[in-house]
């Protein structure tokens, strides 16, 4: 098995002369394939540290794509070259580590050791070991070498603790001396070790509550506390939701190498759903789909209702509930008076009539349709439009 490549020479007019053919074996277009793409690999590699110079926030990050999530790009970009301690808080499946990995990225760290450590992954009786390290013979089943901590591990860079909220007590104090001296000392041992560690918590934990009910050191979380950074969750970014769902058809695509697609009504079912699991839970669905379609390119919506639990009746009743949302906006809220100050109750009263039309007007196409939703005349409408002074549009409508 081989190849044949050749290459024509033509003469001053533009006539060929002759073909010069060069035959070879297929192992030898192989290698060249394998050359090729060291190559490209190479060229990335030279020129990856001019993007990455920058403190801005990489062109392909998945966070700057979503318009939710503009607020937190901001603050990366303020807090990220600081080492300023970040607590990042949101549900389970927010994207709470998407954000910490940003801030890795930006920061003045960048390149130096990222530890991280879930500390629900880990019996709390082996916590402290790993996190201090110890020394040989310290207690019973330590290693007669000793061993080194996460927190050593983390000297000079970044360590992130997740699941903050679940730290059992004991070690939140000396959580906090550590952070407070940038200082620790193994178990067993009486040698200080000097720290130089930017830190970042996650917690899915209500920290303000679990200080209240004696459970959460109220030191530490202020200690933490010092950049706060609140991922809100997904029922409240539909915004991202297409996105979002384009995201991760593109990456499982390319991974189970199927085409996908999912169809307008199927996307209508996403948005009207709660998403307990927010982004993983989406991430997952997406993946489930994909998979599922076997190739052909989609499912039918059955499919998706079953994964989202969700009933046809209840799409309809959520879309309705929706609409009528949009159409009919709650009515602007009274102001709030003073307990001391006198009320002048005509005028209170005139000025929430004309706030509340003015709302109304805005969002109705003519007066006939603004009348039908307060339940007035059309003239009534017109007459109150000449009493406020009201800039209206469509007056004669």
């Amino acid at each position: 098995m081989g190849y044949v490549s050749g290459t024509p020479i033509f003469d001053e007019q533009g006539q060929r002369l002759q073909v010069i053919a060069c035959s070879r074996p297929i192992i030898t277009l192989r290698a060249l394939q394998d050359d090729f793409t060291g190559f490209l690999k190479e060229v990335n590699l030279i020129h990856r540290p001019e993007r990455e110079k920058g403190q801005a926030i990489s062109e392909d990050n998945m966070l700057e794509r979503y318009p939710s999530m503009k607020d937190i790009c901001t603050l990366i970009r303020r807090v990220a070259p600081t080492d300023a301690t970040i607590l990042i808080t949101g549900e389970s499946g927010v994207g709470k580590e998407v954000v910490a990995d940003e801030i890795y990225r930006c920061s003045k760290r960048k390149g130096k050791p990222y530890v991280k450590l879930n500390c629900t992954s880990i019996p709390s009786h082996l916590l402290e070991s790993e996190l201090f390290g110890y020394e040989k013979g310290s207690f019973t089943g330590a290693s007669n070498k000793g061993k080194i901590g996460l927190f050593e591990y983390a000297n000079g860079g970044t360590l992130l603790l997740d699941e903050i909220g679940d730290m059992p007590m004991d070690l939140q104090v000396k959580l906090l001396r550590a952070i407070q001296s940038q200082e620790i000392t193994r178990i067993g041992g009486t040698k200080p070790i000097k720290l130089d560690i930017r830190f970042l918590a996650l917690t899915n934990a209500d920290l303000k509550k679990k200080v209240d009910e004696k459970t959460f050191r109220q030191d530490l979380y202020f200690r933490l506390n010092v950049i706060p950074m609140p991922v809100r969750p997904l029922r409240e970014r539909l915004e991202d939701l297409d996105g979002l769902c384009q995201y991760f058809i593109d990456k499982f695509c390319e991974k189970y190498h199927h085409p996908f697609r999912l169809t307008a009504r199927q996307l209508e079912y996403m948005k009207q759903y709660s998403w307990p699991g927010n982004i993983r839970e989406l991430q997952n669905i997406i993946e489930y789909m994909i998979v599922f379609s076997g190739g052909i390119g989609e499912v039918e919506d059955g499919i998706l209702k079953g994964l989202l639990n969700i009933t046809e009746e209840a799409y309809a009743a959520a879309a309705a509930s929706q609409t009528a949302r949009e159409m009919f906006p709650p009515p602007p809220a009274p102001p709030v008076l003073k307990p001391d100050k006198e009320i002048d109750f005509a005028q209170a009263v005139a000025d929430f009539e004309k706030q509340l039309l003015e709302q109304v007007l805005q969002t109705s196409p003519n007066l006939r349709a603004a009348g039908r939703r307060l339940n007035l005349n059309a003239s009534t409408i017109s007459r109150k439009i000449k009493q406020y002074q009201i800039d209206y549009a469509h007056k004669r409508s």
